[in-house]
């Protein structure tokens, strides 16, 4: 039988475990976040960036409440922050898939220790260990 390819990395101590056809899966794992996250955010953008008077006008000539107006600042308002922590991810699925260019992806940045199997498929974009993430609150 034929024995996986390993791939050569800046740090081969770190990296044993990961082998080439982990890497792909991992890229593809993270071009398909990416491409979920756009089309979110493109959404979500839509809806922060309309001005008040634009969408829902119906609605918006119908209020009577100053409670109304108070709701609606306050839903733009979340969408912003979903909009900004899209915005932060898009930013780490960015620099993933870059490590995973240089060869040093799955490599914990602040121990330069493995970064465990299990974690980088819950979060493929993460750049810390466990133990570092931790640390660091």
């Amino acid at each position: 039988m034929k024995a996986k390819k390993k791939t050569t990395i800046k740090s081969q101590r770190a990296q044993k475990e990961l082998t080439d056809k982990d890497l792909m899966r991992f890229e593809a794992q993270l071009l398909k976040l990416k491409q979920q996250i756009l089309k979110q955010k493109q959404y979500v953008d839509g809806i922060v960036l309309t001005p008040q008077g634009e969408a829902g006008a119906e609605v918006s000539s119908y209020r009577t409440h100053v409670a109304d107006v108070g709701n609606e600042v306050y839903q733009r308002e979340v969408i912003s922050q979903i909009s900004s922590y899209d915005a932060k991810i898009l930013r780490q699925i960015d620099e993933a898939l870059k490590r995973i260019r240089e060869k040093n992806y799955g490599i914990c940045v602040g121990c330069q220790k493995p970064i465990a199997k299990a974690r980088l498929k819950a979060l493929p974009y993460t750049d810390l260990c466990i133990e570092c993430s931790k640390k660091l609150g």
